[in-house]
């Protein structure tokens, strides 16, 4: 799984030594490590490629978001992630969160794409099928009234997009990951 991520990873695949200075929560991966192999524990090799991968995630992260460290331009897209968290529920205007925030909308934009991996929409629907997931498993809520309470227009456009992101319906869904007792 390292190999493949290395692979598919520019940032780590084109470089030898990336210099991404201290890290106090890669270093204690590093040292969770050294305690998983020195105990031989059963399932530690599992333990261990699981914290490797972790490291090379971090790495990515690291490196990805260099240049927006510190900068107003990072303030205003983790405010802006804050904004959209707490309208989940609500239909939002990026345009309007950008100027509210006194950002170039199109600058905003290909910012917040690459610091997040998602465009802004993307970002919000994101949250919105992951609400929609723990409101199938841990309610009884209809999918018509988990539909409405995200704000989707329809019923059918929850539905279709739903099906889209996780491969089943919210039925189906609900069907096999429910929590709540009948």
């Amino acid at each position: 799984m390292a190999e493949n991520l290395i692979k598919s990873s520019n940032i780590l695949r084109d470089m030898n030594v990336l210099q991404i200075g201290f890290h106090e929560n890669i270093l204690r991966d590093f040292n969770d490590i050294i305690v998983e192999t020195k105990s031989e524990k059963p399932g530690y090799h599992q333990v261990c490629s699981g914290l490797v991968m972790h490291i090379l995630g971090q790495i990515i992260s690291i490196e990805k978001n260099k240049n927006f460290r510190h900068t107003p331009l990072e303030s205003n897209i983790q405010k802006a992630c804050i904004i959209i968290r707490e309208n989940v529920l609500d239909n939002i205007n990026v345009e309007k969160i950008a100027n509210d925030l006194q950002v170039d909308y199109s600058q905003f934009r290909k910012a917040f794409k690459k610091y997040t991996g998602l465009s802004p929409m993307q970002y919000h629907m994101s949250l919105r099928m992951k609400q929609a997931v723990y409101l199938l498993t841990n309610s009884d809520l209809s999918v018509k009234e988990i539909s409405s309470k995200l704000g989707f227009c329809s019923q059918y456009y929850f539905s279709k997009l739903f099906k889209e992101k996780m491969k089943k319906t919210p039925s189906k869904y609900r069907e096999g990951n429910s929590s709540v007792s009948n």
